[in-house]
Parts: structure tokens; C-alpha cells; sequence
């Protein structure tokens, strides 16, 4: 007992601090379900950070009126208040938004708009919370230190809990009977207050609004610079980390606590210690951004316990914003919590934020500026006031420091946001590390090659080249597309066709379109299609260069109306007119954006948009998502859309489709619209037959009934939770894209199985035909000619006839289409095969048989004319390319075929002339020596069988190698390469290409045993 008491003895002067500490939790957690609410109405965009610390920089003035008092029962009702306003703030929040639809959208367009009406909702939503919190700040009665510690920690800790088995509204409840006990304490205890000044305050200290002017003005400023450099950590967390709640809150959070351990600062620190202070918090960002790329890769690739990996993260975002918040709470102001200077610093804050977002600069100029700013002021105040250092010491220290702040600045380039875009984000750089590949060399171990790049401190998009035509597109380190701009040789992913074709054709009669999203194969899809009016919708603030970059993949007669608007603002306001089609082709739901887009609000907005027989389509991607979560998420599109479906478009990716027909989707007119020439064309620009979109995984309406629980809660802003159990679910290690397809493969089946009979038969026959031609591929390797037999063999053992209207003479039975084009083509490859002299025209004549897409021609078209223009007069380089990289990149996945490759390796190393320009001519070479590495990786691994022809394909593909790395490195210069970059990316292709086929063609060699010689 006596234990007991002494160790009571010990923690009971701890009491005070530990009870502001827990109400500091409470009430940080009912802030963070307010601006979760918020966050997922208005969009990720900055101006929600902007208006949020403005709120309360007024709310600040706002006490200088109205809260000068002190008293426990001033605490006790600012206490009560948070969790009235938590339970009423909805609300007023759904009234606010109710606004925007007074709006054209065209009006949205606007930067001035949007943020005013950003800045009236989060007014209206956060003020009263703002005002009740300030109060709390400024009370004597509250340890302010203790009180900001446990808001910083329920920002840090809480977020990625609620991603587990946490339910936030439990959570919130929690956190409102907390409150409110800590203002009944507050009231009656003695033991809740400290009833001390601050830690860091003296008796004698003079009050800040008592200051003089010269000294309140050096620390706006310096709230100011703080704002600044806000922005700058704020946007290198957003690259190097996901942008979602957990980590938004996370980083403010670290933020916070860095102003709770402020006050442990004194306050005799000079000016110019605090101006030093900042330019070393620069240099030191700079100086150890690889090192902290690397831990994050590194702990990404070795840590499988989720929540440890997200505390982890936690740990290396404080690195970027705690010190800010330090060197905040050394202001006057926020020592003494005087309401009136307060106000004045937090607007000053917003300002430097508002000046680093909205002036359109880099990060490394942002980073150049603070550095020479703050090292100028610095330097400045010492001389003015007349504290240079005197002793040998200080005078090392003020050297070093200077020295610190040089190497910052000659090193900002460092600063490049394309090194952990590529790293932190890709499973293969992951893969690589684990298995031993120098840290180094992960940046160059694809085939990717930054192309170009639009930058400021809101966003970054990133365009990567690779496949020599194809165009991976990043938005913020995410990949938000995969194009190509040159569907000739290269395909379009099929991943981002399927949405908008699919949009297209399940609707009868589509005329106008609203696409949510810079997409631009998407809008390269609406263009084949005869519409009257296509809408595009995205906030990226630099959409005119982007939109300007990529005019080239559409023809200018086709008419795009681009608005430069926040997504949840856009789908709110008023449009000129109701939509058939509204597409979605992101997929990047562990976003805040993405996560604000499965919400049941979200919805509803769209729905409201669509016209009577509308289709709204929406891409996920489902490979690092459970069942558990893709069923909620369906469920919250059930909830407000009458007839749901759920297609698989290709592995690991589903489209959900909500639809106001009454009719069913999956219907014989659906067949019969993707077999028009339009669906056809977009289909074999991706390499598919018809029959293959309409052989996927599909869950109709009553599936989807049957697989949802009874009872489920809509995702929404209002039950948000699902926004931080994605984030959770993507970075948990598990096969989760097998359990969804086998839990999704419980209630569905394929497309077609939901057709008639007669229907189905057609497509099976086609499929048929599909997997000949890819056996005849697989099998044969660099020996594809056994197509002509397949041809024949079809056409004699299943023909096909269909009644067709002939002219002048009415319905008649006539051979099938697709059968009588591919008799026409036999019957023009034996003219080809009996003609003496070859010209050009008659090979083109042979190409013409390439679209629309035929599984039994397809790439064996391009095959054969690249036989006959071998036998034309004149050069043909330029078509023989073209033609043998079609046969490349439109191949089947597991082709063996490598001859072609060798060829077309020579073909551009030998004939300059052959591809536009240098920079072009490396990104093929750099493509087709990595799809070299990739097929003779599957010729090792299928050791059963091997060609004959072996030893003569090693010798090939080791001459086209080490003659296209001579040409690459000609051409590295050219490309944008730096000499380490060129020296990094040649040693990887050498050590795994080149090195690997020696090894194997010494294998080969002493499998030949030469005969004794003769005596």
C-alpha cells in the first residue's frame, strides 16, 4: 500500500498534463472527422488547406472581440461546443454544397470562384470548432503544450487504427463522451488545469501586443517564410508518399507536435538563430532526400506488418514538417497565446503558402529561394544588430553552417521528384531490392525514359516513355495512364479502352459524354464515335499545357470542351445538358481524390447528371484490394443507382457500372453494337477480337443483389471510414486479387453466358479462332507460317453463312463476312506469291487485311508483308519497321519469337532515316532490347522445348544487342541522358542480357562435343 501511495506521489504532478493530453486526442478527433467530411466533398485540392489555417487565423481575430475572459466556465462551454458542432456540422455542410449547384460549370473554370466558394464551405463548416479551439489555446486553465501534443497524436495515430478493425463512428463517439468529460473536469476538478503560466514564459516577460513594431513585423515575416516552406514539405510528402487521409493527417499531425514541443524552446532565441534555423531545415531536406527515397523503398519492400509500416512512414514525415511547427511556436505570439498577434502570424502563414501554390514555381526553386532568403535575413539581422560571432567557435559554427547552406543550394537539383516516383511506387523496384540489385540501379531497371514534365507545388505530372510508343503518364508518382502514340506498332492498353468503349456501346444511342479526368485514350475512344458534344473535367493546374502536349493524339476537327475544375465541384454544378456516358478511367482509389469518388454522395451528383437511359462507368483496379472492400464499395453504388453491373475488363481490374435503363444492359443489341466498325477499329488498336470483352467476368444485376449482405452502410462522407481502410488494405501483403476473383467468381460468370444460345455459339466459335492464332504463335516461335493451313482448315470445316440484303435482289444467304474477307485474302497473298516483280501498292493491298481485327490474320498479315517488301525494288525500311514492330508489340505475351526483334534492331541502327529522331531512335532500341531480355527469360524457363535453330537465335540476339548498346550510347546525349544515367542502364542490360545469353551460348557450345582428330 505504501508502494502504492509513493508511486501515486510520484505521477500525481503528471495528472494535469496527462488529462490535457487525452483531451487533446478527443478533441483531435473530432477535428479529424470534420475535415474527413470535408476532404472527401470538396476534393483534394489546396485550397482546403488554405481555407482550413485561414479559418482559423480569423477565429483567432475573432477571440480578440469576443473570448478575452478567463474562467473555467469559458473552457468548460468551448468543450462542449466541438462535439454540438461534430454532430450539427453535416448539416450545414451538405447546405454549403447545396450552393455550388447555383453554378455553371463553366464558371468553375475560375481559380477566384473555386476558391471562394472552397473558402465559404470550410467557413461555414470549421469556424465555430476554430473559434472553441482558440478559446481552449488561449485559457489559462489549459496546458497548451499537453492539449497540442494529444491533437498531434490522435492525427498521427488514429487515422491508420480507423484502417483496421476501428470504427470511426465508435471512434467519434468516443471522442465526444471524452470532450465532454474533459469540460466537466475542467469545470469541477482541480487536478485538470495546470493554473501556471507557460513552461517557456517568465514572470517578467513582457506581452506581445506590447512589442515593438520592428520585432512583431521580423516574426510575420518569419510566419510567412514558415508558410513557404509548409508548402514545399507538403508537396515532397505528396510524391514520396501516397497522397491519402492517413498520410494528409499524419503530416499534420507531426506538424502540430512540432508546435507542443515548441514551447520547450526559450524564448531568448534570437531572430537570426531561428532564420539560421530555417535555411538549415532547407539544406538538410535537400541533402537527405536520396537517403530518405532509399529508407522508404527499403521499408515498402521489407516491412509486411501494415500498421508498423504506416508508423514508419509516420516517422519519416515528421522529418519534413516538426521541425516547421518548432520554429512556429517560437514566435511571441504563440508563447504567450495573445489572440490578437496569433491571428496576425496564422494569416501571415497562410500567405507564404498561398504565395509558394498559386506562383506556379518548382520545387527546387522553391527550395533555391527559401535558402538565399533565409541566409540572406539571417545574415542581415546579425550585422544590423550587431551579433556576429566573436569567439572561434562561433565563428567555425556560422562557417559551417554557410558551407551547410552552399552545398543545399548547389544541390537542389537533387530534388528530383522522377527518381521516387519510380521507385516508391512500382512492385518491381520493390522485387529488385529484395533480391540483392544495388539501390542505385533500380531507377534503370526497365525500359522507362522520362520524356517530359509539368511541375508547381499543387501537382506533378510525369511523362515516361517506353516500348519506344508508349506513353506512361504519372500524376503525382501514381500511374494514371498508359497510352500509345503510335497505335500502328504499338497497342493501346487494353485497361484504358474497355471503360469508355464500353461506355459507348452499352448505351443505344449515345450523343454527349462527360469523361471525369484528363484521359487521353479515352477521348482518342469517344473520337471514333459520332458525337455531339464531349466533355472533359479535371483541376490539374496546368491542364492547358498538358491538354497542349497531347493535342497530336486526336484530330483537330474533334471538338473537346476542356474545363479546368475540381472533380467534386464539377459533378455539384449546373450543366447545359444531360449526359449518356459519364466515364471515370482513374483508378487510383487509395487517393483522398480517388476515395472522394466511391462515395454515396458522389454518386448521387452523378447520378443527377446522367439523362434518362444514362450509363455511368467507373475503373478500379482491384489487384491490392480484398473482397471485403470492393464489396462495400459496390454496395455504396447499389445503394443509389437502380441497375449495377460489374465487368471484369482485364485482369485485376473491374469497371462498375451504374445505369438508369430499365432494360438490361447484357443484351443481343450489346453484341451487335461491338460488332459495328467503330467498336471493331478501338478493339484491334488494343489487339482484342470482339468476342474477348464479351467473354469476361461479369456480375449482372441480380448477381450483384445476390452477393451483397443484407445490411451494409453506404460508404459516404458522413460514414467514411472505407477512405482509410484502403489506403490499410493496398499496403497489406496478401493475394488479395485472388481471393476477389474468387469471391466475384462465386455469384458471376462470363458476359456472354448471360446471352441466348445462338449468340453464344458465335462467340465461341470466334474464341476458337482466337486460340489457334495463339497457339500457332506460342508454338511456333520465329515459324508462324502454319496460319495459312488454319485459314483453310476453317473455312472448309466450319463454314458460315449469314442472311445478308443484296442489291437489287433482297435477302439472300450469303458466306459470312469474316469468312469471305479471309478467302479474299488467301486469294491475295497467291497473286502476291505468283507476281514476278513485288511494288509497294500490292503489299499494301495485303496490309489493308490488318483492321478490323482478325484473330487468324492479325499479325500474321504484318509477317508476311514484311516478306514481300524484302523483294521490292526500292527501300522500304521505313514500312518493313513498322511492320516487324507491329509483329513484336502485338504479339501474345508468352511469344518466343526473337528474330523479328534482331531485325528490327538492325533495321533502325543501320537506316537513321527510319525513325523521326534521335531521341525516338533510343527509346526503340531501349524497348526492343528489354523485350529481348523478356523473351529469351521465357525461352530459359520453358526448358521442354527447344528450337533447333537455338544456337543461331543466341548469336542474333547477341549481335543486335551489342550493336543497338553502341547506338544507344551514341545516342544517350540525344535521349536527355547523363553520362551516369547511360553507364547505369548500359551495365544493367549488359549484366542481364548480354552476359546471360554468353553464358548460355557457352552452355550451348559444350553441349557439342567436336570428333578426335584423325590420324
Amino acid at each position: 500500500m505504501n508502494r502504492l501511495r509513493a508511486f501515486l506521489n510520484i505521477v500525481r504532478p503528471f495528472f494535469p498534463i496527462a488529462t490535457q493530453v487525452v483531451a487533446g486526442v478527443c478533441v483531435g478527433l473530432l477535428f479529424l472527422t470534420v475535415v474527413t467530411r470535408l476532404r472527401l466533398s470538396l476534393g483534394p485540392s489546396p485550397e482546403v488547406a488554405i481555407a482550413t489555417i485561414l479559418t482559423f487565423g480569423l477565429a483567432a481575430l475573432a477571440c480578440v472581440s469576443f473570448f478575452r475572459g478567463q474562467s473555467r466556465l469559458i473552457t468548460t462551454i468551448a468543450f462542449w461546443s466541438l462535439p454540438i458542432w461534430t454532430l450539427f456540422q453535416p448539416v450545414v455542410l451538405e447546405f454549403s454544397l447545396g450552393s455550388i449547384r447555383q453554378f455553371e460549370i463553366s464558371q468553375l473554370a475560375s481559380r477566384t470562384t473555386e476558391f471562394g466558394m472552397t473558402f465559404t464551405i470550410v467557413m461555414a463548416s470549421l469556424f465555430p470548432m476554430a473559434c472553441a479551439t482558440t478559446v481552449l489555446f488561449t485559457q489559462k486553465t489549459v496546458h497548451r503544450s499537453g492539449f497540442l501534443t494529444g491533437i498531434g497524436l490522435s492525427l498521427i495515430l488514429i487515422p491508420s487504427l480507423l484502417g483496421f478493425a476501428i470504427s470511426q463512428n465508435v471512434a467519434m463517439w468516443l471522442a465526444i463522451s471524452g470532450t465532454i468529460l474533459a469540460g466537466a473536469l475542467a469545470y469541477y476538478s482541480q487536478h485538470f488545469a495546470t493554473n501556471s503560466p507557460s513552461p517557456t514564459s517568465t514572470s517578467g516577460s513582457t506581452s506581445t501586443d506590447k512589442l515593438p513594431r520592428q520585432v512583431v513585423s521580423l516574426e510575420i515575416l518569419f510566419a510567412a517564410g514558415l508558410g513557404f516552406a509548409f508548402a514545399i514539405a507538403s508537396f515532397i510528402c505528396s510524391q514520396i508518399v501516397l497522397n491519402n487521409l492517413i498520410s494528409e493527417f499524419s503530416f499534420a499531425g507531426s506538424f502540430l507536435l512540432g508546435i507542443a514541443c515548441g514551447g520547450l524552446i526559450p524564448r531568448t532565441v534570437s531572430a537570426a538563430t531561428k532564420w539560421f534555423s530555417l535555411a538549415t531545415w532547407g539544406a538538410l531536406i535537400v541533402l537527405l532526400f536520396p537517403f530518405v527515397t532509399y529508407l522508404l523503398v527499403l521499408e515498402t519492400a521489407s516491412i509486411s506488418h501494415t500498421y508498423l509500416l504506416f508508423l514508419s512512414r509516420t516517422a519519416l514525415l515528421m522529418l519534413l514538417s516538426f521541425p516547421i511547427g518548432v520554429l512556429l511556436r517560437t514566435a511571441p505570439a504563440l508563447h504567450e497565446s495573445t489572440p490578437g498577434v496569433m491571428s496576425r502570424q496564422i494569416l501571415a502563414f497562410s500567405a507564404g503558402l498561398c504565395v509558394a501554390l498559386w506562383s506556379g514555381i518548382t520545387v527546387t526553386t522553391a527550395v533555391g529561394i527559401l535558402l538565399v532568403a533565409t541566409f540572406i535575413i539571417a545574415g542581415g539581422l546579425l550585422l544590423l544588430l550587431g551579433q556576429l560571432p566573436k569567439t572561434w567557435v562561433q565563428q567555425i559554427g556560422l562557417a559551417s553552417l554557410g558551407c551547410l547552406v552552399t552545398a543545399g543550394f548547389l544541390l537542389t537539383p537533387q530534388l528530383n521528384m522522377a527518381h521516387p516516383e519510380k521507385l516508391v511506387y512500382s512492385g518491381n523496384a520493390f522485387s529488385a531490392l529484395r533480391n540483392g540489385v544495388e539501390f542505385s540501379k533500380l531507377h534503370w531497371m526497365d525500359d522507362g525514359r522520362l520524356s517530359h514534365e509539368f511541375e508547381n507545388l499543387e501537382s506533378r505530372w510525369s511523362f515516361w516513355k517506353h516500348r519506344g510508343s508508349q506513353l506512361m503518364i504519372r500524376k503525382d508518382g501514381l500511374v494514371a495512364e498508359l497510352h500509345s502514340t503510335n497505335s500502328a506498332t504499338c497497342p493501346k492498353s487494353a485497361a484504358e479502352v474497355i471503360p469508355g468503349l464500353f461506355s459507348l456501346v452499352a448505351h443505344p444511342q449515345v450523343e454527349h459524354v462527360l469523361v471525369l479526368g484528363m484521359h487521353t485514350t479515352t477521348l482518342q475512344t469517344c473520337e471514333a464515335y459520332p458525337l455531339r458534344s464531349v466533355t472533359v473535367v479535371d483541376g490539374v493546374p496546368f491542364l492547358d499545357k498538358i491538354r497542349e502536349s497531347l493535342k497530336s493524339e486526336w484530330a483537330e476537327d474533334f471538338e473537346v470542351q476542356f474545363i479546368n475544375a475540381e472533380l467534386q465541384f464539377a459533378v455539384k454544378a449546373r450543366h447545359t445538358q444531360a449526359y449518356d456516358a459519364i466515364i471515370a478511367p482513374e483508378t487510383m482509389s487509395a487517393t483522398t481524390a480517388g476515395a472522394g469518388q466511391f462515395t454515396q454522395n458522389f454518386y448521387q451528383d452523378v447520378k443527377r447528371l446522367l439523362s434518362q437511359k444514362g450509363i455511368f462507368c467507373q475503373r478500379l483496379a482491384y489487384y491490392d484490394l480484398g473482397p471485403e472492400i470492393i464489396q462495400k464499395t459496390v454496395a455504396t453504388l447499389k445503394s443509389v443507382f437502380p441497375q449495377t453491373l460489374i465487368l471484369e475488363s482485364v485482369p485485376g481490374e473491374i469497371l462498375l457500372v451504374g445505369s438508369l435503363q430499365t432494360e438490361p444492359i447484357i443484351s443481343s443489341e450489346f453484341v451487335d453494337r461491338i460488332q459495328n466498325p467503330q467498336a471493331r477499329f478501338l478493339l484491334s488498336e488494343i489487339g482484342w477480337d470482339w468476342s474477348i470483352p464479351v467473354t469476361r467476368g461479369t456480375l449482372n444485376d441480380a448477381a450483384v443483389v445476390k452477393w451483397l449482405p443484407e445490411k451494409t452502410t453506404p460508404f459516404s462522407t458522413q460514414h467514411a471510414g472505407l477512405a482509410f481502410q484502403i489506403p490499410v488494405e493496398v499496403a497489406r501483403w496478401a493475394p488479395k486479387s485472388q481471393q476477389t476473383r474468387i469471391a466475384l467468381s462465386k455469384y458471376g460468370k462470363t458476359f456472354g453466358g448471360y446471352l441466348e444460345e445462338d449468340e453464344s455459339l458465335d462467340i465461341a466459335q470466334r474464341l476458337e479462332d482466337v486460340q489457334i492464332a495463339h497457339k500457332l504463335i506460342d508454338a511456333n516461335p520465329d515459324n508462324i507460317w502454319g496460319y495459312r493451313a488454319a485459314i483453310k482448315k476453317q473455312l472448309l470445316d466450319r463454314p458460315r453463312s449469314k442472311i445478308m440484303q443484296v442489291k437489287h435482289e433482297g435477302l439472300k444467304r450469303r458466306l459470312h463476312p469474316d469468312d469471305q474477307r479471309r478467302k479474299d485474302y488467301i486469294e491475295t497473298l497467291g497473286k502476291l506469291a505468283k507476281a514476278k516483280t513485288v511494288t509497294p501498292e500490292m503489299v499494301d493491298e495485303l496490309i489493308k487485311y490488318i483492321h478490323p481485327f482478325d484473330p487468324l490474320l492479325g499479325t500474321f498479315v504484318s509477317h508476311e508483308a514484311i516478306q514481300y517488301l524484302r523483294k521490292v525494288d526500292q527501300p522500304t525500311d521505313l514500312a518493313q519497321l513498322n511492320n516487324l514492330l507491329f509483329t513484336i508489340y502485338y504479339s501474345t505475351p508468352t511469344d518466343q519469337s526473337v528474330r523479328n526483334v534482331c531485325d528490327a534492331i538492325h533495321i533502325i541502327c543501320e537506316h537513321p532515316e527510319s525513325v523521326a529522331t534521335d531521341d525516338a531512335r533510343w527509346d526503340q532500341l531501349n524497348g526492343l532490347v528489354e523485350i529481348l531480355r523478356y523473351r529469351w527469360n521465357i525461352r530459359w524457363q520453358n526448358t521442354e522445348k527447344i528450337s533447333k535453330f537455338e544456337t543461331i537465335d543466341t548469336e542474333r540476339s547477341l549481335a543486335a544487342c551489342e550493336l543497338a548498346l553502341e547506338t544507344m550510347g551514341e545516342l544517350a546525349p540525344a535521349a536527355g541522358l547523363s553520362e551516369s544515367d547511360w553507364d547505369t542502364r548500359n551495365e544493367i542490360l549488359n549484366e542481364y542480357v548480354v552476359r546471360r545469353l554468353k553464358q548460355h551460348r557457352s552452355k550451348q557450345l559444350r553441349q557439342y562435343r567436336l570428333p578426335p582428330p584423325t590420324q
